[in-house]
């Protein structure tokens, strides 16, 4: 089987926090400066994608991906619990407990899906929201509609917290710092709502940037929170048992499977929201389907890199193998990316009279072609080589074509080219390994 070591060492934990804390401040940052054209085009587009007061831009791909991030950790968790089995001090409620991390990772993934689709700011046009009572009182239609939801979500996160994350107090304290954050968003909202209403501006309003700052950067930072969480309880796991139980196998079935369920949603929005879609068409705000294949393409990338790292693959040049997958990966991030902003960094730019974006774009395509045809050249493996070819082909007609074409077929090639990378390795599998190295460990037993 093909091991990658990915030790949760404190150092690797911190570093990871750090960038993520450091690109929250960088994004609320760029959010508040005022706009000008003094600096030039590159700034000005620059500050576009960066503002999270807009949407369809490269910071609303970030912020919806950092809730996705909080996910994934939330299904490590899981998978950690799953493998580590059953002890003869464990109670019943903690075999019942660990499917608590499976329900927080699917809230997670609508947080997420939430922040690129703009589910709550429609929630007239989503048939089950209808049926939600409204608080009488709010100043804001959403918050009145999913304040009992949101409740309900709170009051068990908070059960879950106490009961099961008390084993790791930091991940434990991490949770409930990631909730009062998440938390005071509608707060804020309700508030500024109400100041709006009692200034009587109407559409002459203009949003402070204090408030900007402090509601996104409370989301942003309550998604780090919950990123934090999950990665401390895991290293947690991973450094008191004995010996360390710290695995989790990436299968073909097990990604088929993810796959499917994100397939399913792909399909139930295009099919079963066409309200949505209408709006999303005429309103300017977040567009439900890109955030499939966007999110896709990301774990495609991520797939790369850890192909690339297990070195399972028969490569005759391991080295130029290696560049190859990190080339893969790179080109995953900026598709993700492109999803994310509705196909207005890259794709767009291919079909608009030539500028230096234009050029930038062409590039990328270029590099595409090269990199697939490199890789076939020197993958030895017959389903890697075929993959490749499918990916490339469905990505050469969903890119340039109308919705919904351009989000199933570029969903459907991510979902190709993974199940390949996977397939390819000589076990068929991936074991992502996170125990600690050594002198890291903790001979504890677990409580």
């Amino acid at each position: 089987m093909n091991h990658v070591r990915l030790p949760l060492s404190r150092r690797t934990l911190l570093l990871t926090l750090a960038l993520f804390a450091g690109l929250n401040l960088l994004f609320v940052l760029l959010s508040v400066l005022p706009r000008t054209d003094a600096l030039g085009s590159i700034f000005s587009l620059v500050h576009g994608h960066a503002n999270l007061a807009n949407e369809n831009n490269a910071a609303a791909w970030y912020s919806s991906m950092t809730f996705a991030a909080a996910s994934l950790a939330m299904l490590l968790c899981f998978g950690l619990e799953r493998n580590r089995g059953r002890t003869i001090d464990d109670s019943p409620f903690r075999t019942i407990g660990q499917y608590g991390w499976l329900a927080m990772c699917l809230a997670f993934a609508l947080l997420s899906l939430d922040e690129l689709g703009s589910f709550h700011e429609r929630l007239s046009k989503v048939p089950i929201a209808r049926e939600l009572p409204e608080l009488s009182g709010a100043a804001s239609s959403w918050v009145g509609r999913l304040a009992i939801p949101i409740g309900f979500v709170a009051v068990a996160i908070l059960w879950f917290a106490w009961s099961y994350l008390r084993a790791a107090p930091a991940a434990m304290i991490a949770a409930l710092l990631g909730l009062g954050f998440l938390l005071s968003v509608p707060i804020q909202e309700h508030l500024e709502m109400g100041i709006e209403s009692q200034a009587n501006l109407g559409e002459s309003y203009v949003r402070p940037r204090l408030f900007l700052a402090l509601e996104e950067g409370a989301e942003l930072f309550g998604a780090l929170c919950f990123i934090a969480a999950p990665l401390l309880f895991a290293r947690k796991i991973s450094s008191v048992a004995s010996p360390p139980v710290a695995m989790v196998t990436i299968s073909p079935i097990g990604f088929g499977a993810l796959g499917f369920l994100l397939g399913t949603g792909l399909t139930a929005t295009l099919l079963l929201l066409p309200e949505v879609r209408e709006a999303a068409a005429a309103d300017g705000r977040g567009i439900p389907q890109n955030w499939f294949p966007s999110l896709l393409a990301l774990w495609c990338g991520a797939l790369c890199l850890l192909t690339a790292k297990a070195n399972g693959l028969e490569l005759p040049r391991e080295r130029v193998g290696r560049w190859l997958l990190f080339g893969l990966a790179l080109i995953h991030l900026a598709l993700s990316v492109d999803h994310g902003a509705n196909h207005r960094i890259f794709t767009a730019r291919l079909f608009t009279p030539a500028d230096w974006a234009a050029s930038i774009a062409t590039t990328i395509l270029a590099s595409i072609g090269l990199l697939v045809g490199a890789a076939v050249l020197v993958f030895r493996s017959l389903a890697l080589r075929a993959s490749l070819l499918v990916w490339l082909f469905l990505l050469w007609i969903g890119l340039p074509a109308p919705d919904p074409v351009r989000s199933v077929l570029p969903f459907i090639a991510y979902l190709t080219l993974s199940l390949g990378l996977i397939v390819s390795l000589p076990d068929r599998k991936l074991c992502l390994d996170f125990a600690p190295q050594r002198g890291e460990a903790n001979s504890r037993p677990h409580p």
